[in-house]
């Protein structure tokens, strides 16, 4: 796989479902409340206060399917 596309084919799975549970397992991992407060007091934050947006954006489309 890349970061976000199956590569691989799998007996159990789609390459549609294998990326349905990546993104819901990236959405899970990164808008858990205390990481998401640590990111917002840290500086290094920055760049993930710029893609909240972008992943809720993501989130609601993977929720609404």
């Amino acid at each position: 796989y890349t970061t976000l596309d199956p590569v691989m084919k799998l007996k159990n799975f789609t390459s549609q479902q294998i990326t349905k549970l990546l993104q819901k397992a990236y959405i899970s991992f990164y808008l858990r409340p205390l990481y998401l407060i640590k990111d917002l007091i840290s500086r290094k934050g920055f760049i993930f206060r710029r893609a909240i947006p972008r992943v809720i954006k993501m989130a609601s489309s993977v929720i609404g399917r």
